[in-house]
């Protein structure tokens, strides 16, 4: 369709006025194609800020021709992030003061982490301990 440009970060963004405006709309329509054809569990994509990123992100991640073991990762975390999410969407959490919030939510993150690093593969068993020793 013409938007190579956005993905290979070859169309870069105006400073200012119409153009503007208009690189955004299409920047923001070409990550909705690209969101909206990947598979819904890989939600690390969401939080980027352009078509390109996405874009690049993804050939790194899925590309034959580097490291393959970053794709099981990245799947792995992006699989528990979507099950973390609908956790969080179907059991709320009801604070009745301020700080429960902030003690439950240090906890739920220190919980995750153990969760994920728990289901991580043998070969990354040096990560882990040096990040469970920290």
């Amino acid at each position: 369709r013409g938007f190579s440009g956005f993905l290979i970060g070859a169309s870069k963004k105006p400073e200012q006025g119409d153009a503007q405006n208009k690189w955004i709309t299409t920047n923001y329509l070409i990550m909705s194609y690209l969101i909206n054809s990947m598979d819904p569990t890989v939600a690390g994509y969401l939080l980027m800020e352009s078509s390109t990123d996405i874009w690049t992100s993804a050939e790194k991640t899925f590309s034959k021709k580097k490291n393959t073991s970053q794709m099981s990762v990245f799947q792995y975390y992006s699989t528990l992030k979507a099950l973390w999410h609908e956790l969080d969407y179907y059991g709320p959490f009801n604070a009745i003061d301020p700080t429960n919030v902030v003690a439950f939510q240090e906890w739920q993150n220190n919980d995750r982490l153990f969760d994920f690093l728990a289901g991580l593969n043998m070969e990354f068993e040096p990560i882990r301990a040096q990040i469970l020793s920290t």
